[in-house]
């Protein structure tokens, strides 16, 4: 009985096939209803809460990309970034990667959320820095409970002191970084400050010790282990 459960569970995934085109051009991906309504929940209100893309069976989203469409595509199928063909390259590309976190974000889909941002992790301890325009293109599109914030902020409070923000500040004049990016920065070196007291910022656990953190866990979901 358990397993006819399941058999079915799994058959509800892959049921209707529904388009969705994407981009100006308008390129059309077959996939189907089931498992995008499963993984994203705007995909879910768009096709079960009597919208007309419910009943067309095809979605528009001309203002998402189609190379980050493709590896979401991908993904869905997979449960993994890295058999999307292309990865090895991808992975690199934190501008890249900045818009496949802002696109799961903006569609509903925690789990790509999750495996997006280990990724950017990696990219960030590995160069040591998050470039400026990643920085700009994280403040224009995410508020201020996102995690990606929260993991820049804190990539920067264990990289950086008042001085050297300060001397950001001064330079900031043609908006080189957002002034909320700027503030939530001087606002966390402070607030650790308070909590180390005497002790430096370097006494703080490295960067993304726990992962989790800056993952998008529902309620009864338990954390990452």
């Amino acid at each position: 009985m358990a397993s006819s459960r399941k058999e079915s569970s799994r058959g509800s995934l892959y049921d209707t096939i529904i388009y969705v085109e994407v981009g100006p051009s308008k390129v059309k991906f077959g996939i189907h209803k089931g498992l995008l309504c499963h993984h994203s929940s705007y995909f879910k209100a768009a096709l079960t809460e009597g919208f007309k893309e419910a009943l067309e069976g095809t979605i528009a989203l001309d203002e998402d990309r189609v190379d980050v469409f493709k590896v979401f595509n991908t993904w869905l199928y997979t449960g993994t970034l890295c058999a999307h063909e292309g990865w090895t390259e991808l992975k690199n590309d934190h501008n890249f990667l900045t818009k496949l976190y802002l696109f799961s974000d903006k569609r509903g889909v925690p789990a790509l959320q999750n495996d997006s941002i280990d990724v950017i992790i990696d990219g960030y301890l590995r160069l040591d820095l998050i470039p400026c325009y990643d920085i700009c293109h994280i403040w224009e599109n995410t508020v201020d409970s996102s995690k990606l914030r929260k993991l820049v902020v804190d990539f920067w409070v264990r990289n950086a002191d008042f001085q050297s923000v300060f001397h950001l500040c001064e330079k900031n004049k043609h908006a080189m970084f957002p002034q909320d990016f700027l503030f939530d920065v001087l606002s966390a070196i402070s607030e650790a400050k308070k909590v180390l007291k005497f002790q430096t910022l370097e006494t703080l656990d490295p960067i993304c010790k726990d992962r989790c953190d800056y993952h998008i866990h529902g309620k009864d979901e338990p954390r990452c282990k």
